[in-house]
């Protein structure tokens, strides 16, 4: 994976208003993008993934991202 394609992934992930205070970390490996840290939804977890799918060059993504905690009941 092209270490540009990882910046500019790192870069979309932090200007994203939802997840710019999020703990996720972006590496690369030969055939796949690699998220990994913490967030605290799902829905998170998957916006993450989706911005770094939709990344031009990137074709596969493993999201290893935690979800630390989840409240299902906010107002």
């Amino acid at each position: 994976m092209n270490e540009e394609i990882r910046i500019h992934v790192k870069r979309e992930l932090g200007q994203n208003s939802i997840l710019r205070d999020q703990n996720i970390l972006v590496d690369s490996e030969e055939d796949a993008l690699v998220l990994q840290g913490d967030v605290d939804s799902h829905y998170k977890k998957w916006l993450a993934q989706n911005i770094a799918l939709d990344t031009k060059g990137v074709m596969k993504v493993r999201n290893e991202i935690y979800i630390a905690r989840e409240d299902f009941y906010e107002n």
